[in-house]
């Protein structure tokens, strides 16, 4: 299973040694400033950036361990109090990686949970940010081939006509 120096494993465990001074760091910035809580949203990605990084490790005790954690950080702290559409997709993401560690684990019931908790954090299709409210763009012509729409001149055409 090792791999010569600069292969897949030994950039895993550097990755992995970095992805846990960031959350250390992290960890104390949040506790210097807990009312900034868009910190606390960054430490919850680098943690389920971790737990990630741990199934894919096929660590899937330590990723459980990590995300647990990131849960709890979103659901108990002050933390609880990001913006729903900033705390409840990074809450989503962290069900879905947790379930993916149970799961692995063989910890069915537990897999099932965190699943059932990740599809109640989802917004129904239309519902989610204005930018997913959007309509899909249109086939029109492509940028600058078009009449302009204001009633300016458009660009001027390239290549033939």
């Amino acid at each position: 299973m090792l791999e010569e120096p600069g292969g897949r494993i030994s950039r895993q465990l550097e990755a992995e040694q970095l992805y846990r001074q960031a959350i250390r760091h992290q960890q104390a910035v949040v506790q210097r400033q807990p009312q900034a809580l868009g910190l606390a949203a960054w430490l919850a990605k680098y943690q389920i950036s971790l737990a990630q990084l741990l199934l894919e490790q096929q660590k899937p005790e330590s990723a459980r361990q990590i995300v647990t954690e990131t849960v709890t950080l979103l659901t108990q702290s002050e933390a609880s109090d990001l913006p729903r559409p900033i705390r409840e997709p990074i809450l989503a993401e962290a069900y879905s990686v947790l379930a993916q560690a149970a799961d692995a684990m063989g910890d069915l019931a537990a897999a099932e949970a965190a699943l059932e908790q990740m599809e109640l954090l989802q917004p129904p299709p239309g519902e989610g940010p204005p930018h997913e409210q959007r309509p899909p763009r249109g086939d029109g012509p492509p940028r600058g081939d078009g009449p302009p729409r204001d009633g300016r001149p458009g660009p001027p055409r390239r290549g033939p006509r």
